[in-house]
């Protein structure tokens, strides 16, 4: 059964990824970016027409947030899956006397408050499917049980915060899954050409924990392959 499924940070890596999989699998596509030259998804909409609406916006922006939403209601009136994707990984994170508090304030402005908001935005949408479903994209370096190494600061902050913002979601919107999905180490811009895991296989793990996500597995932390990680 086709789907209408919105993605943040759907330009590149991992958001192009989703995007792409969901279109071959013929679901109706919201691709949110900020850029309006955005050749891989002009592309993809050539190739899907009917399916790909490409949505110019930025949800760090209240404005653009509602942005969003008035888009989407142009052509539907709800959202059956949101994946909150777009995220930053700040510069000078990794040694405490790089840290710019300046830097830590866009870690949790992008990793952590907007994608909260961008639910709220997006929540009477949701409401209107029948089996609503959130992912928000974390990382296993928001784990504090995970955490061995130290550094990354900004990045393991917000994350960590997005991971208890979700949780609560979840206990306040019980009949919608709110779901924390952990990518793996992947060859990203953000994960560099050292990383071990491909996009692709990545996306394929992540969708493969979607689909058989629900309101049972709300407000649980699992990576890509499945498996529930801890806090």
């Amino acid at each position: 059964m086709s789907k209408t499924i919105l993605i943040t940070g759907a330009s590149r890596g991992i958001g192009l990824g989703f995007t792409e999989s969901f279109l071959g699998k013929g679901h109706q596509v919201f691709a949110v970016t900020r850029q309006m030259e955005t050749p891989a998804l002009q592309n993809l909409q050539k190739l899907h027409p009917d399916l790909l609406t490409i949505v110019v916006a930025s949800v760090s922006d209240p404005n653009g947030r509602a942005s969003v939403r008035e888009q989407v209601l142009a052509k539907t009136n709800r959202i059956d899956w949101l994946i909150n994707n777009a995220g930053i990984y700040p510069e000078g994170d990794d040694d405490l006397n790089t840290l710019t508090p300046e830097n830590l304030r866009q870690a949790f402005e992008v990793n952590t408050i907007t994608p909260i908001f961008v639910v709220r935005e997006l929540l009477p949408l949701l409401k209107k499917s029948q089996q609503p479903k959130t992912f928000h994209v974390t990382s296993l370096m928001g784990s504090l049980s995970d955490n061995t190494s130290g550094g990354s600061y900004g990045y393991r902050m917000s994350k960590a915060a997005l991971n208890m913002a979700v949780k609560s979601l979840a206990i306040d919107y019980p009949d919608i899954a709110s779901i924390l999905l952990h990518p793996g180490w992947v060859r990203t811009d953000m994960g560099g050409e050292q990383a071990p895991t491909s996009i692709n296989e990545s996306v394929q793990g992540m969708i493969a924990v979607m689909e058989r996500s629900g309101v049972r597995q709300t407000g649980q932390f699992f990576d890509y392959e499945g498996d529930s990680i801890a806090w």
